[in-house]
């Protein structure tokens, strides 16, 4: 009798000295946020991981019209996967993803610092040729972008393009193909 009368006052007291706190401590840790307590934030546009700026993907094709591009990178070696570019790249957009979607159909100019520049082979004779107006364009990138219901009054997206590829617009020259016949009418 004596030891279960010892095992029932321990776990009586272990039960009740994590429950003792001092006056006025909440059990909070100041040098944490309320976010990472598992408690919730202040307000919409407080400043926890949630309204952090995220990088997300931004894809835009259109058509190009002009650029002032220099190679940075990779002019002394044959190869051209290690070829870099600076300067500025302007395009009509056409079509994007859903995070670029505001420049659709603008004419968008582009600030490009140590990207990967792919140019088209026009004339199939095996090297690189300069765009020309109207040949096809695809710029992807990434943007920062915060996420809704965050405070964004002195938040400024920040676009940084990552590759650009050139391609010469799509054959006029090629048949349409062949309406389909129409149905005969019923009798």
């Amino acid at each position: 009798m004596k030891k279960l009368l010892t095992v029932v006052a321990l776990s009586a007291l272990a039960v009740a000295v994590p429950a003792q706190a001092r006056p006025g401590d909440s059990g909070a840790r100041p040098d944490r946020p309320s976010q990472e307590r598992g408690g919730k934030a202040a307000g919409k546009g407080s400043k926890s991981k949630r309204c952090a700026p995220r990088k997300v993907a931004y894809v835009a094709h259109g058509l190009y019209v002009s650029s002032e591009l220099t190679q940075v990178a990779g002019a002394d070696t044959p190869e051209l996967r290690d070829d870099r570019w600076d300067g500025t790249i302007v395009v009509d957009v056409k079509r994007t993803n859903k995070m670029a979607r505001a420049d659709k159909g603008t004419q968008k100019t582009y600030t490009v610092a140590g990207v990967r520049v792919r140019y088209a082979d026009r004339n199939d004779d095996g090297t690189a040729d300069p765009p020309v107006a109207g040949d096809r364009v695809k710029v992807d990138g990434k943007i920062t972008k915060l996420r809704g219901g965050c405070d964004a009054t002195e938040f400024e997206p920040t676009l940084k393009v990552k590759s650009v590829k050139f391609l010469p617009p799509p054959d006029d020259d090629e048949e349409a193909p062949a309406p389909a016949p129409a149905p005969a009418p019923a009798p």
